[in-house]
């Protein structure tokens, strides 16, 4: 059993100082055992307690346990700030080395007590030294410490020896290695580069390894000896071979000035370049049934633009996680891109808008609407015959609106169309079919009919199926519900797919999307009601009464519950269906990310800068602690104090409507040197990925360049045919010399260019 109270565990994280006592004992009573503890120092020099454990036995296996569900709730890292101290336990040293290896260790002055009065015993000397353990300033500790050397001088040197492998050793000898396992530390440099000459502790420094403690330092400055030492020459060996500028292979190839100088710049650029960037990554599969991933980089050049670059594809042996991350490491090597200046990811782009109609299809009755719409689609669309009598009876329905004085003309109006198939990458498409189908309804009805008198066959017991499906009520509800649905959601959709939207602006219309759906939940079911009679009333279909007693089509009431046709299309499915959008939607931006996009939303320009807040600019850049140290987020706070009274009194930001404008603007006016940090935090807000509307334009060009025909493309050839294709205006650039040249040199030819 393990206990750690929150006010306990909170009050040490706030309040105490990084020393941690651990300590164990035997319980008495009718459930014996052992109880395991922690506590803390707090702010008065008292004990503090943290938490505690009862196990079976004390053990290194019962201490490690105990210690990782302490770690876990005082969130230590590395531990590198803290002390453990323990007395007499053999078991514990080794769980507090296995779980944090570098946290310093000390033994309790209980047991420091105990060694040190079998040769200096003494009461005065026992509470000096008591005195120095309770020391909370290096002035006192010093203080009491002369006062043991002025009592008892050989007292002194005792408590002075180390018994133990001190981490600060580290800090005055780079050449140490410290073995855990073996507390023992060696040379890196004699261990790596050996000599056969003598010297003394040779062999303990590169052999079995040296631990006599006490008398360390003196040791470690034998072994480094004078000038031209061993060990100063394997240190030398050691510093040519981790730097390159002493390898053969770069003394040997001279560069010229020129051609360094330009190499320099050609680097500087490019790391100018990609400063920070965030990666949107997809995968698919191409016609040779071979997943591959493609991955798109999304970065702000000099200029202040937004811009999104293909990068390429790779071949994935399967679609895991850790194959991914493997891929995506490969690459990052390949292209020398550093994860460091990574500040953003993107996956999976298919699930942004389609996962709010993978949501819809929740419903059952949603579901089957959408397949019987599908069906609908495919039996008219797989047809030559009757797509074109589709187009036929859409014809003579415009000319009868026309003859009636019911249609409205003019330029592009009233063009010729056919029923849109759904997609699954292309997020409105769905959307778009339903409107089809609403605008050629009577020619959809007609076709069907067509169908089952002409072609008494197959098809044409599922053509009579969808001909009395599709004319009920419960299918034009169904209709007109999601058309109203989507419709919203088709704003956000195709603002998603913008290559260069950024992340404020996306997020002000997620807000007006959900916003608009609760608005349409409470208000909107009645006029969705009517809209859908009067479609009936138009083409002879029978309208439901919402007061009447709801029957299933085709079926006997039985003893199913009774219920009005209200709640059935009010309740189970508008209600239902717009609950489970905002859901997603809520799932999707819910708290853990609310707070970071109010701080984004904070660098708007709209209504000349309004949304500005200070405080919550210096919270988002709160969020990039190596890109802001806490002497950048001092000076942050004082020049947002003078970017927004410039920006406001400037009429050259009066008019920008998005942080991308504003970034443009700022490079433009030079304002992007003047605000080095306001323009820092844009880029870091410009390179979060929006959608991955990018990569999936990818998978479209893949599927064109890699068709049936050239199924078998290597995935190399793949991957540079994409590239030329996406990234048509990099490569309208290149001068056509330029592209002779390359091929030229690929090989010996006889013609010369």
């Amino acid at each position: 059993m393990y206990v750690c109270l929150a006010g306990c565990r909170q009050g040490f994280l706030d309040g105490c100082r990084p020393v941690i006592g651990l300590d164990g004992c035997h319980v008495k009573g009718p459930y014996p055992g052992q109880i395991l503890t922690a506590v803390g120092v707090d702010g008065n020099n008292g004990s503090f307690p943290i938490a505690y454990a009862v196990v079976e036995i004390e053990s290194k296996q019962s201490w490690i346990w105990f210690l990782r569900l302490l770690i876990e709730d005082l969130k230590i890292t590395s531990g590198l700030s803290y002390v453990s101290i323990s007395d007499k336990q053999k078991r514990l040293i080794p769980a507090i080395e296995t779980l944090l290896p570098i946290v310093e260790h000390r033994m309790c002055v209980r047991h420091l007590h105990n060694n040190f009065r079998s040769a200096h015993s003494g009461v005065a000397l026992k509470h000096i030294l008591w005195a120095a353990a309770r020391a909370t300033t290096m002035p006192w500790w010093e203080a009491e410490m002369e006062n043991m050397k002025q009592e008892d001088e050989e007292a002194w040197e005792w408590l002075r020896i180390n018994r133990r492998f001190i981490a600060h050793w580290f800090d005055d000898h780079d050449w140490l290695e410290y073995s855990i396992a073996k507390d023992v530390a060696f040379c890196l440099h004699c261990y790596l580069f050996k000599s056969n000459f003598d010297q003394v502790g040779r062999d303990a420094f590169t052999g079995v390894g040296f631990n006599n403690w006490k008398k360390a330092k003196e040791r470690f400055n034998l072994h480094v000896g004078p000038v031209g030492s061993v060990h100063n020459q394997a240190r030398e060996v050691a510093y040519n071979l981790m730097h390159q500028t002493t390898h053969i292979e770069t003394i040997v190839i001279k560069q010229t000035s020129q051609a360094h100088t330009a190499y320099r710049t050609c680097l500087n650029a490019s790391l100018k370049c990609t400063r920070y960037f965030s990666i949107m990554v997809d995968e698919a599969r191409d016609v040779s049934i071979k997943e591959q991933m493609a991955m798109v980089l999304r970065y702000v050049n000099d200029k202040g633009q937004i811009i999104e670059r293909f990068v390429g594809v790779q071949h994935v042996t399967d679609t895991t996680s850790s194959s991914l991350k493997e891929a995506i490491d490969e690459f990052f090597s390949f292209a020398n891109l550093s994860f460091s200046k990574l500040r953003g990811q993107g996956y999976d782009g298919a699930s942004n808008m389609g996962a709010l109609v993978a949501v819809a299809k929740k419903n059952i009755d949603v579901n089957s609407f959408f397949t019987t719409a599908n069906s609908l689609v495919n039996l008219v669309g797989a047809s030559c015959k009757r797509r074109d009598a589709l187009r036929a009876q859409y014809q003579e329905e415009l000319v009868r609106a026309f003859e009636d004085d019911c249609l409205i003309t003019g330029r592009g109006l009233n063009q010729e169309t056919t029923l849109k198939r759904a997609g699954d990458t292309r997020w409105n498409s769905h959307y778009g079919t339903l409107i089809s189908i609403i605008s050629m309804f009577p020619s959809v009805v007609n076709v069907l009919q067509m169908n089952v008198d002409d072609n008494p066959n197959d098809s044409s017991g599922e053509a009579y199926k969808l001909w009395r499906e599709i004319q009920s009520f419960e299918f034009v509800f169904h209709l007109f519900v999601m058309k109203a649905i989507l419709g919203i959601t088709n704003t956000l959709s195709l603002a998603l797919q913008k290559k260069d939207q950024d992340i404020v602006s996306a997020m002000s219309l997620v807000k007006t999307c959900k916003e608009n759906l609760q608005l349409m939940r409470d208000n909107e079911f009645e006029e969705l009601v009517e809209q859908a009679s009067s479609f009936c009333y138009k083409h002879d279909i029978i309208v439901l009464t919402m007061d009447e007693e709801y029957v299933i089509p085709g079926r006997s009431g039985g003893n199913a519950p009774m219920k009005t046709n209200y709640h059935r299309y009010c309740v189970e499915i508008f209600i239902h269906v717009i609950d489970g959008q905002l859901a997603e939607l809520n799932d999707r931006f819910n708290e853990v990310s609310t707070e970071l996009l109010t701080c984004l939303a904070c660098l708007s320009p709209k209504n000349n800068f309004v949304a500005f807040d200070k405080r919550k600019l210096v919270r988002l850049a709160q969020f990039y602690p190596y890109d802001f140290s806490d002497r950048d987020l001092l000076m942050l706070e004082d020049q947002l104090g003078v970017y927004v009274h410039h920006m406001r009194s400037s009429s050259d930001f009066s008019q920008l409507e998005g942080i991308s404008s504003l970034a443009e603007k700022m490079v433009e006016k030079g304002m992007h040197e003047t605000f080095p940090f306001v323009y820092l935090l844009l880029t870091l807000a410009l390179v979060l990925p929006v959608a991955t509307a990018s990569v999936e334009r990818a998978f479209s060009a893949m599927n064109i360049i890699k068709n049936p025909l050239r199924n078998r493309m290597g995935d190399q050839w793949l991957n540079d045919s994409l590239i030329v294709y996406i990234e048509r205006d990099v490569f309208a650039c290149i001068d056509n010399e330029i592209i002779m040249q390359r091929f030229q040199n690929m090989k010996t030819r006889r013609g010369q260019l």
